[in-house]
């Protein structure tokens, strides 16, 4: 038996939460963002010189700067590079959170070797190994500073495979030359206008020669793998294929000129205010039964530990008052006084302990009581863990009696849901979901200055629901449908007479407006060249529309909104422009780029399959 469920990690510091935080090396705790994932460092603290790098573009700089500048030089010069090697050193634990990543299931997989590609992939080090070089590759390549978790995972596998791929083509390593063209069209080293910036790549090489944690060689090693996966995206995706027709619908929809109108209406006051029947109610909820299914639930009972109970405990010094409000004045801080329009509001006044020192005690101590109670419940948690004691037994109820805790019943709790009574979010309600019979005891589960720890007592299959058990829903969802059907019915209404007063020779604007509706107008311009206040909800629907024309309202969120069609002018198409040629290369470009990354999203899936990191797709 062990506790299970991500929340509120133990103290370190507290005996048997120290105990309980080396028990749970392989738990994913830091999904509730409590706890610090394991540090990560590139590899290498040695100052490397920079070898391939310094040699492929000269620099600029023949002299460095004087040292009593240096500090605030680089970081005025070069912040942004800083800011990206800091997220690369941030990326690698957060994504691989204490060696466990969602979805591949690595944690149940660490006692089997595992290799991706020809790579190791077993230990958490190998992994991190293999992700750093895709962190890396992702800002060159993209000149973005990194990927959600999920976007670097597949980047990473599929960058993978492509290197195996050029082992296997025997593509070898890029020439001097060769890189140094690569690095050219890399957007990392690109300036505003999109073309490659000396200056931008002189930047990023004296600021790693002026960080001694990082890698050069690992740079180095990316840049070349990222020239060999070019040269395999552009085999794997041969020339491309674009139609005639493809390029002029680019070129038509980038420099169309329009003059546009947009109408909006405030829905908020739209409703049906007839109440449903009983009759009506029914029948919306048999019709509409497997919406009400009531999922997979469980039924804990649970010991609480009031952060308020501990504050009784709490001492502090003068020394941890004044530090905790120097740390936290702005907090203390008194809203501004409101100025009239034009004037210069007064400077803030600065806040002095004497004046808040009541307000910053009962803050301290309320952060401090919540630490002792999170450490009595992980304490808890651990007994139980410790010498297994399991609920029902006499002695689990012995250990309850001895510490005088009092198990109080919760509702039943599906995953992902919430209980509004106890403050229990939908991260809480997911770990408290994953409990079973041989995992019975949750770890410390933290809802505001409230430390919960969930038992285990039985799990609800699902099961259709009654009338009765989600009669509140059915009512709220019935009402819900029967306002929106009130403003669609409105909107049509105000179309079809926004129509008609242009038939009869009316502006839309003076129609709509005379229907309540407010009208903004853009005149001539295109999509290459669009005006700073357009409303991208109106770019959306034009496109369907001829001159004239007036769209169907559509809805965003409390809002509805009408565009008309004023003008449409679509330009003279030459396939004899550079523009026509410079479009079709880059359409052959892209398509050429989907076809390889098709090959190579197909290699990653097989991969993960042969290496049970995934679950086979069926063939539909």
């Amino acid at each position: 038996m062990r506790p299970a469920g991500p929340a509120l990690r133990p103290s370190a510091h507290h005996p048997r939460g120290a105990r309980l935080v080396a028990l749970r090396s392989g738990h994913p705790f830091a999904s509730a963002g409590i706890c610090t994932p394991p540090g990560h460092h590139l590899r290498g603290r040695r100052r490397c010189p920079l070898t391939v790098l310094s040699r492929l573009l000269p620099s600029p700089f023949s002299h460095p700067s004087p040292m009593f500048t240096w500090i605030q030089t680089t970081f005025k010069k070069h912040l942004p590079v800083f800011i990206v090697l800091l997220l690369l050193l941030l990326i690698i634990p957060f994504v691989f959170t204490i060696g466990a990543m969602p979805g591949l299931g690595f944690a149940e997989r660490k006692t089997r070797k595992l290799e991706i590609f020809g790579k190791p992939f077993t230990t958490e080090a190998q992994r991190n190994a293999f992700f750093e070089g895709a962190s890396l590759s992702v800002f060159l390549t993209t000149g973005r500073p990194a990927l959600d978790g999920n976007q670097l995972q597949f980047y990473a596998f599929r960058r993978a495979a492509a290197l195996q791929y050029a082992d296997k083509l025997g593509i070898p390593e890029p020439t001097e030359e060769n890189l140094a063209e690569f690095i050219k069209t890399l957007p990392a080293f690109q300036g505003p206008d999109g073309n490659y910036s000396p200056e931008a790549y002189t930047r990023f090489r004296d600021n790693i020669a002026a960080n001694p944690q990082a890698d050069v060689s690992l740079i180095n090693r990316v840049l070349r793998d990222d020239w060999r996966v070019a040269q395999v995206e552009r085999i794997l995706g041969g020339p491309g294929f674009v139609t005639d027709d493809e390029i002029r619908q680019v070129l038509i929809r980038n420099h169309t000129r329009w003059t546009v109108e947009r109408a909006t209406l405030d829905l908020s006051g739209i409703t049906d205010p007839t109440e449903p029947t009983e009759e009506e109610i029914q029948q919306w909820f048999e019709t509409n039964k497997i919406r009400y299914r009531l999922p997979e639930r469980v039924r804990v009972d649970y010991a609480l530990f009031r952060a308020s109970e501990y504050a009784v405990k709490v001492q502090l010094t003068d020394d941890e008052i004044s530090a905790y409000f120097e740390q936290n004045k702005s907090r203390y801080r008194q809203p501004a006084p409101e100025v009239a329009e034009g004037e210069t509001p007064p400077p803030p006044v600065e806040p002095t302990l004497e004046e808040v020192r009541d307000r910053v005690v009962a803050d301290l101590t309320r952060i401090r009581a919540r630490t002792l109670a999170a450490e009595a419940a992980a304490d808890f948690a651990y007994d139980l863990f410790d010498r297994g004691l399991k609920p029902g037994t006499i002695e689990f109820d012995n250990e309850l009696a001895a510490r005088g805790i009092r198990l109080q019943a919760a509702p039943p709790v599906a995953a992902g849901g919430v209980v509004p009574a106890l403050g229990w979010t939908p991260q809480i309600t997911s770990a408290i979901a994953k409990l079973d019979e041989d995992r019975p005891v949750s770890d410390p589960l933290q809802a505001g200055d409230n430390i919960y720890v969930a038992i285990f007592r039985e799990r609800i299959p699902a099961a259709d629901a009654t009338l009765a058990e989600v009669r509140d829903r059915v009512i709220a969802d019935l009402k819900a449908h029967r306002n929106r059907q009130a403003i669609t019915a409105r909107g049509k209404e105000i179309r079809e007479k926004l129509l008609a007063a242009l038939a009869e020779g009316k502006t839309f604007a003076e129609a709509a407006q005379a229907e309540g509706l407010e009208v903004k107008r853009w005149e001539n311009f295109t999509f290459s060249e669009l005006p700073q206040d357009i409303d991208y909800g109106v770019l959306s629907r034009l496109e369907e529309l001829a001159p004239g024309e007036i769209s169907p309202m559509s809805v965003q969120g409390t809002t509805g909104v009408f565009v008309h069609v004023v003008a449409r002018e679509e330009p003279p198409i030459d396939p004899a422009s550079e523009e026509y040629i410079a479009t079709r290369e880059n359409l052959m470009r892209q398509g050429s780029a989907l076809t390889a990354q098709g090959v190579l999203a197909e290699l990653v899936q097989r991969e993960l399959v042969a290496a049970g990191l995934a679950e086979e797709t069926p063939v539909e």
